[in-house]
């Protein structure tokens, strides 16, 4: 669908128009995370850091840190990253 509606704001105006979710239809970050243990991370920009205690991602319009312990990269792609560990702290900054 992406490929259709190029244009940014024309995909605003679809989103809002059939009233979707703005991460189904622009290219915003998703955040999903189950429990203290996993963390979907889609519509990221880059891996900037990696240790087992900190993971920082390049996003659109700033940076997402996450601490924790024992951080591992399950799987990751060009749109999305699957993290495991114990995470502590998610920190989204512009």
């Amino acid at each position: 669908m992406m490929g259709i509606f190029k244009n940014v704001k024309m995909r605003k105006r679809l989103s809002k128009w059939l009233d979707l979710p703005p991460d189904m239809v622009e290219e915003v970050p998703r955040i999903e995370m189950i429990g203290s243990s996993f963390l979907q991370i889609e519509n990221h920009r880059g891996l900037l850091f990696f240790s087992s205690e900190k993971l920082q991602f390049r996003l659109d319009q700033g940076k997402l840190n996450i601490n924790g312990k024992k951080l591992k990269i399950k799987s990751m792609t060009a749109e999305m990253a699957w993290v495991e560990g114990t995470i502590t702290d998610l920190i989204y900054m512009e």
